[in-house]
C-alpha cells in the first residue's frame, strides 16, 4: 500500500480481490477502451487481470470513501532487453487527481520493479497533459480502418 496524498491512495488489487470489486471498477474499464478505441475488450482485460498478465490498480479517497479513478497495468519486455510498465487502461472522474496522486506512484513502483521508462497507451491528449510531469511522446501511431 502507497501512502495517502490529499486523502487518496493507489492500490493495487490483488487477482483475488478483483471479484468484489468488478462491479465498481468495471464502468471505468470499460469507459476507457470506448474513449481510447482500444483494441481490448471488457473481457479481455477481466482475463488479464485474472491471471495475472495484467495489474488492476485504483485511487481511493479515505476521506470522503469514493472511487477517483482505477487502471491497468502490464509489464513489457522489449527486444533491447529494457523492461518498461505500461499503462494500457487508466479512466476515472477528476483528471488532475489521477496525475498528482497516480503517476507519481506508479513510477516509484516501476523504478522499484527494475523498469527503465513508464509507458501510457491512450488517445493523443494524454502525451500534452502528461508532460510538466516528465512524460514525452516519442512514437505515435496512425490508423486507416479497411
Amino acid at each position: 500500500m502507497l501512502p495517502a496524498r490529499n486523502g487518496a491512495r493507489l492500490l493495487y488489487i490483488a487477482p483475488e480481490q478483483v471479484e468484489a470489486l468488478w462491479p465498481h471498477v468495471h464502468y471505468l474499464i470499460e469507459h476507457s477502451i470506448f474513449r481510447s478505441q482500444s483494441d481490448y475488450t471488457i473481457d479481455n482485460i477481466r482475463t488479464r487481470i485474472n491471471d495475472g498478465t495484467a495489474r488492476l490498480w485504483i485511487i481511493w479517497n479515505e476521506k470522503k470513501p469514493e472511487l477517483i479513478a482505477a487502471a491497468t497495468t502490464e509489464f513489457q519486455l522489449l527486444p533491447d532487453g529494457r523492461r518498461v510498465l505500461v499503462i494500457a487502461q487508466l479512466a476515472g472522474r477528476d483528471v488532475n487527481r489521477m496525475k498528482r496522486d497516480f503517476f507519481p506512484d506508479l513510477v516509484r513502483y516501476a523504478r522499484d520493479e527494475k523498469c527503465s521508462a513508464v509507458r501510457c497507451y491512450g488517445r493523443r491528449g494524454w502525451s500534452r497533459y502528461l508532460k510538466d510531469i516528465g512524460f514525452e511522446e516519442v512514437w505515435m501511431c496512425t490508423e486507416r480502418p479497411l
